[in-house]
């Protein structure tokens, strides 16, 4: 029998429309993500929640929906998007499962425990996780790696990361992501992280690679937040199209390794 999220997403390729639900609707990301879906004709927002007991659970969010629980929230949702907190990813996990719903993360600051529970919801479902949802960042991490892979050993690094004041992760999602995917293809003689949060900045993250008397720069600015939701949106797109499996945004880009 095929499953429920087969058919529906079937019925949203018949119909041209995508149903999205956005977890953490009322924070930064989330308020982001449903202003940019307005007026897609092929993007629908069908539920949005920030939690089983926030404040405004059962008021207007948009003329359309109200913010709800999760639950309902998903009920007729074709791909979930996550932008919530971490405390809040787990049980979003769990229910995505429990309603055939493909998830995507953009939640950072999470633990080896989250990394499980994707892990195994992934045996179920379509699950992507990337802690920075800009294409333009992605394809820098992806030459850090191409150039670490080039130099091998004998080198250092250190990663600036710059963000709003709110943001509560030090160092970032992004920072981490830049450290381990350069570890993964070489061995640096030290990988430094560094990190400011100050006014809204939304996000600039500068690394540096120091061997002998040359040095090498990569830095990526994010000019609004936007970016990242244009990212989310083409990730949220494309897993509904994808078996069970877990992805991040090497899959979406198709970026090939550097090892």
């Amino acid at each position: 029998m095929a499953s429920k999220n087969f058919l529906m997403t079937s019925q949203a390729r018949e119909s041209g429309v995508l149903n999205l639900a956005v977890l953490g609707a009322t924070g930064r990301m989330g308020r982001e993500i449903i202003q940019l879906m307005d007026g897609r004709k092929d993007l629908n927002l069908s539920g949005a929640s920030a939690g089983d007991a926030h404040e405004r659970l059962g008021q207007p969010l948009t003329r359309r929906i109200k913010l709800d629980t999760p639950a309902a929230a998903l009920a007729d949702a074709h791909v979930a998007i996550d932008f919530s907190l971490p405390a809040g990813v787990s049980s979003h996990i769990e229910t995505c499962c429990a309603m055939n719903v493909p998830y995507v993360c953009g939640v950072t600051g999470l633990s080896a425990s989250h990394d499980t529970l994707m892990h195994e919801a992934s045996q179920v479902i379509p699950v992507f996780r990337a802690p920075n949802m800009s294409i333009g960042v992605n394809l820098c991490i992806a030459a850090a790696a191409s150039i670490a892979a080039g130099l091998a050993a004998d080198f250092d690094v250190s990663i600036l990361d710059i963000h709003h004041a709110g943001k509560r992760d030090v160092p970032s999602g992004t920072a981490l992501e830049f450290g381990g995917q350069i570890e993964a293809v070489a061995t640096p003689n030290k990988v430094a992280y560094d990190s400011i949060r100050e006014g809204e900045y939304p996000g600039e993250h500068l690394v540096r690679f120091s061997l002998g008397e040359e040095l090498i720069e990569l830095r990526h600015r994010a000019g609004s937040r936007r970016e990242f939701a244009v990212g989310a949106l083409r990730a949220a797109a494309w897993l509904a199209d994808q078996p069970p499996g877990l992805y991040n945004m090497r899959n979406l880009l198709d970026i090939r390794s550097s090892s």
